[in-house]
């Protein structure tokens, strides 16, 4: 789920819910690699922060 705060700043919410059994682990969202069952991705001015979540 993606949310566009402003034309500078966005959330990306990431949330797996089933295993990966065959081939790579790491996702790509947007060009982030993500190695997580729940992420949260923020870009604000083109800079990208990765936040690995508990769930």
């Amino acid at each position: 789920m993606s949310f566009c705060l402003s034309p500078d700043e966005s959330w990306d919410f990431l949330v797996w819910n089933q295993e990966t059994w065959q081939g790579g682990k790491i996702h790509d969202c947007k060009g982030v690699p993500v190695y997580a069952k729940a992420a949260a991705i923020h870009t604000i001015n083109g800079n990208t922060t990765l936040y690995r979540l508990r769930i």
